[in-house]
C-alpha cells in the first residue's frame, strides 16, 4: 500500500491510530491520534512507547491485559501522558501485521478521557499520592543502569539531608556501610540478577553522625524489556537503631551479668572469680577496663588481684593508697570504705595520683565506676570499670553494676565455707593414697561403672545414702536411681564438663532412696582403662551433700520470704514487679500495685499481746494469698502493711475488683487462738504506667493512696493522684514545724 492510500487509510478511522515498527519506533499517526495527544507528527516520532504511555503497551502482550480476541489482537488500558503533561485514560488494541516484508504494530487509541467514573478514580489517586508523598516518611528514589542515585522523590521538607549529596553514588559506594558484609555481597547479588529487593538497612555518615535508612527496590525495563535502572523507597530508621542498639547493649550487660552469676556458683575460688569477672566485662566490648583488689589493712593499700582489658594487666608501679593521711590517698576510694556506697565519675579529672593518672591518660580513659565488695557486711574490696566515654555510667547501668557487686560479696561469704570444705577434702584425699588415680577425688562412698553405665562395685557408704544394700544396686544403671528429667540433665553437664580422658568433678545430682525422697550427691571420677587403653567405665567416688543443698534453699527462702508469713518480701516483691512492668511495656498492658494497711492493728497486739498479732497477720496473709490469681503477688512489707502486684491488666478498672475483694475478706471475722477478732483494711492502689513508670515509684504512690484512704474514714481504696503527693509534703512540713515548736519548748 502506497504512503498515501496508507495516509487517506488512517484518516478515515474514526479512531486515534499510531503505527509502530517492530522495534518499537513510531511510524505514522492519523489527525485523530495527533489531537489527542497534542503533539506534532514530528515530535510524536521522537517518543518512545515509554515516554508517551503509563505502562507502556508491550508489542507481544501487554502489561496490563484485559482481553484477547480471536483474531489475534491484544487490549488493554493505560494513561496517555499528552504534550501538557496531562494523563488521560485510554484504552489500546494491538494488532500485529505485514505487508509481506515488515512486520509492524497497530495501535487503535480509544479515549476514556471522558468516562467520569474513571476521571474521579484517577483524580483520587492522584491526591492520595500527593498527600503520602507529603506526610509519609519515606521517599522515593530512582537510579540509572549503572545503579547510581539519579534522583530523590518526595516533599522537600521530608527529604533528609543527606539525600542530596548521595546523587551519583553508587549502591557498592564505600560511602555505604552493612553491618555484615554478606549483606553487601547479598545486595550485589540481587541487582546483577535484576531482582527486586525489600528492607536493606544501610548505614551512612554525615557530620560525624551515623544516618541509617532502610531501602527497598525493584528494577526498571523498558517495552522491550532492556534494563533502565532501579526505583523504590528509603526510610529513615536512625531513631529506631540507636533504640535498638541500646537495648542491644542492655541484653550484652544482662547476660554479663548473667554469665557471672553462673561463675559465682561454679567457682571454686575467690580469685578464679575475680579473673572470670574481669575479662568478662573486658570482653563484653563495653568496659575498656577492669581489675578487682583487696584491703591490705597493713600497707593501708588497695592490691589488685584481678584485672583485664585492652591495656593488659593492672600497672605494677600503681599503688593505690587508702591512708587519708597519704598525700596519694585516693580519696574516692577512701570514702567509698567508710560509706560504703559506689563511686561514680563520668566525667574523669585528674586526681593526686600521678602514676594512676598516667595510665588512665594514655588509656584515654572518660569515665569510670567503683564498687565494694563486702564480707560479713565489711567493705573488703573494690570492683574497678573504666570507659572512654563519658557519661557511660547512667542510672540503669550503675544499678546493674550494684547489683553484681552485691553478687561477688554473696560469693566471697560463701567462699569461706568453701575455704573450710577443700582443706577437709586435702586433708581425706592424702589419707586414701590407696586409691592411686582417684588421690584428688575424695567422697563418701566409692563407686565403679562399666561402659554400659552399670555399677560393677560400691562401697557400704552407699547404704547410709540411699538404703539400698550394695547387692542391690549392683548391676543396676544408676538413671534407674534418678527422677524424671535428672538423667537429661546430668547427660548435658557431663558432655559439656567432662575431659577426653574421662575425668571429671563437681557434678552434683539428684537420687532417691528408698524411702522415696530427693537426695543429693557431688560426684567425681577418673576414667577406667583396660590394658589396650580403651576406657571400659569410671571409677569415682560420692559425697551426700543433701543437708548443704538444703541449707542453701533455706538460705535462698530467708533471703525473699518473710519469716512470719512466708509471704514474698520487700526484696522478691520488688523483682517480681520489675518483671511485670517489663511485661507491660511488651503487652501494652497495664500493672496496679495495692498498698494494703490493716486498720487499727495496733489495738490488737496493745489489747491481745503480740502472739495474737502474729496469728492476726498469719490469717490475713493466708485469706489474701488465696484471694490472688496465679500470675499476681501478695508481699509483706513490714508490720501490718501488705502489698499485692496485679500483672497483666487489660483494663485498669480490675485493680477496683481485687480491691474491693480484698476490703470484703479482710472485713470477714477472723478466729486466732480460739478468739474473734474483727479488722478492715485501707488500701491505696497506683497504676502503670498511668501514675509511674518505675517500681519504687509505683510503691511510694500507692502507699500514699493509702495514707489518703486512712484520713477518708479507714475500711475504703483510694487511687493515686497527683493532688495527693501536693497534700503528703504539706503535712510532712507541719510535722516537722510542730516538732521543731515542741523542741524549741
Amino acid at each position: 500500500m502506497s504512503s498515501e492510500l496508507l495516509e487517506q487509510a488512517l484518516e478515515l478511522a474514526g479512531y486515534a491510530i499510531i503505527i509502530v515498527a517492530a522495534d518499537g519506533a513510531i511510524q505514522q499517526a492519523n489527525s485523530a491520534a495527533l489531537e489527542l495527544s497534542g503533539y506534532g507528527l514530528e515530535e510524536l516520532r521522537t517518543l518512545s512507547l515509554d515516554e508517551l504511555f503509563h505502562p507502556a503497551p508491550a508489542l507481544g502482550v501487554l502489561d496490563q491485559q484485559d482481553e484477547t480476541n480471536s483474531n489475534g489482537s491484544e487490549q488493554g488500558s493505560s494513561l496517555l501522558r499528552t504534550s501538557d503533561g496531562r494523563l488521560i485514560a485510554v484504552g489500546i488494541k494491538v494488532n500485529r501485521t505485514t505487508d509481506g516484508q515488515t512486520e509492524c504494530v497497530l495501535l487503535t487509541v480509544s479515549n476514556t478521557h471522558n468516562d467520569s467514573t474513571t476521571n474521579q478514580t484517577l483524580e483520587l489517586a492522584r491526591q492520595r499520592s500527593q498527600t503520602i508523598s507529603k506526610l509519609a516518611p519515606t521517599w522515593l528514589w530512582e537510579t540509572d543502569e549503572q545503579l547510581r542515585f539519579t534522583a530523590f522523590l518526595n516533599d522537600e521538607a521530608n527529604t533528609p539531608l543527606y539525600a542530596t549529596p548521595l546523587i551519583g553514588k553508587h549502591f557498592d559506594d564505600p560511602v555505604f556501610h552493612f553491618d555484615r558484609a554478606e549483606h553487601r555481597r547479598a545486595l550485589r547479588t540481587v541487582t546483577q540478577a535484576r531482582r527486586s529487593f525489600h528492607d536493606l538497612i544501610v548505614g551512612y555518615k554525615i557530620d560525624e553522625q551515623e544516618h541509617y535508612f532502610s531501602i527497598s527496590g525493584e528494577p526498571l525495563f523498558d517495552s522491550s524489556q532492556v534494563f533502565k535502572g532501579y526505583r523504590g523507597i528509603a526510610t529513615d530508621i536512625s531513631r529506631r537503631m540507636q533504640t535498638e542498639r541500646r537495648l542491644s547493649t542492655f541484653r550484652d550487660y544482662y547476660a554479663l551479668l548473667s554469665e557471672i552469676n553462673h561463675a559465682i556458683i561454679h567457682s571454686k575460688s575467690t580469685i578464679k572469680l575475680f579473673e572470670f569477672t574481669c575479662n568478662a566485662a573486658a570482653k563484653s566490648g563495653h568496659f575498656l577496663f577492669a581489675w578487682i583488689g583487696l584491703v591490705n589493712n597493713v600497707t593501708q593499700r588497695i592490691d589488685p588481684v584481678a584485672s583485664a582489658g585492652r591495656r593488659g594487666k593492672f600497672p605494677d608501679n600503681v599503688r593505690i593508697s587508702i591512708d587519708p593521711d597519704d598525700a596519694e590517698g585516693n580519696a574516692s576510694i577512701i570514702d567509698l570504705l567508710f560509706i560504703g556506697e559506689p563511686c561514680i565519675v563520668n566525667e574523669r579529672t585528674s586526681g593526686s595520683n600521678e602514676q594512676l593518672d598516667k595510665f588512665l591518660d594514655q588509656a584515654n580513659v572518660g569515665a569510670y565506676a567503683i564498687f565494694p565488695l563486702r564480707r560479713s557486711g565489711k567493705v573488703i574490696g573494690t570492683m574497678h570499670l573504666y570507659s572512654t566515654q563519658c557519661g557511660h555510667f547512667d542510672e540503669e547501668l550503675v544499678k546493674l553494676l550494684s547489683q553484681l557487686s552485691e553478687n561477688l560479696s554473696f560469693a566471697l561469704g560463701r567462699f569461706e565455707q568453701q575455704t573450710a570444705r577443700e582443706a577437709t577434702e586435702r586433708a581425706l584425699r592424702e589419707s586414701e593414697k590407696r586409691f592411686r588415680d582417684i588421690a584428688d577425688v575424695a567422697g563418701e562412698y566409692l563407686w565403679e561403672n562399666d561402659r554400659q553405665g552399670r555399677f560393677t562395685f560400691l562401697t557400704p557408704k552407699i547404704s547410709e545414702f540411699l538404703g539400698y544394700t550394695t547387692q542391690e544396686l549392683i548391676g543396676k544403671r544408676v538413671s534407674v536411681l534418678m527422677p524424671e528429667g535428672e538423667l537429661a540433665r546430668v547427660t548435658a553437664w557431663l558432655n559439656e564438663n567432662m575431659k577426653p580422658d574421662g575425668t571429671f568433678r563437681g557434678l552434683e545430682n539428684r537420687m532417691i532412696d528408698r524411702l522415696g525422697r530427693i537426695r543429693w550427691q557431688r560426684v567425681r571420677a577418673v576414667g577406667l582403662y583396660d590394658a589396650d587403653g580403651d576406657r571400659i567405665g569410671h571409677r569415682g567416688t560420692a559425697q551426700d551433700i543433701t543437708d548443704l543443698k538444703e541449707s542453701e534453699e533455706r538460705i535462698i527462702r530467708l533471703a525473699t520470704r518473710d519469716s512470719l508469713t512466708e509471704l514474698p518480701n520487700r526484696l522478691l516483691f520488688q523483682h517480681r514487679l520489675q518483671q511485670s512492668i517489663e511485661s507491660a511495656k511488651r503487652e501494652k498492658t497495664s500493672v496496679a500495685v495495692l498498698f494494703i494497711d490493716l486498720d487499727r492493728f495496733k489495738n490488737v497486739n496493745d489489747s491481745l499481746g503480740h502472739e495474737t498479732g502474729d496469728g492476726l497477720l498469719k490469717a490475713v496473709a493466708t485469706r489474701m494469698a488465696e484471694g490472688i490469681r496465679a500470675v499476681d503477688t501478695v508481699a509483706r512489707i513490714g508490720g501490718d502493711e501488705f502489698v499485692s502486684c496485679l500483672a497483666h491488666l487489660k483494663d485498669p478498672a480490675d485493680a477496683t475488683k481485687v480491691a474491693k475483694k480484698i476490703s470484703e475478706a479482710m472485713a470477714r471475722p477472723f478466729e486466732v487462738d480460739g478468739q474473734q477478732i474483727n479488722t478492715t483494711s485501707s488500701i491505696g492502689i497506683s497504676l502503670y504506667p498511668a501514675d509511674a513508670k518505675d517500681a519504687s515509684m509505683l510503691l511510694r504512690n500507692a502507699d500514699t493512696a493509702m495514707y489518703h484512704a486512712k484520713e477518708r474514714g479507714r475500711n475504703n481504696h483510694q487511687f493515686f493522684s497527683t493532688d495527693m503527693n501536693e497534700r503528703a509534703m504539706i503535712r510532712h512540713e507541719v510535722e516537722v514545724a510542730l516538732r521543731k515548736a515542741i523542741e524549741n519548748e
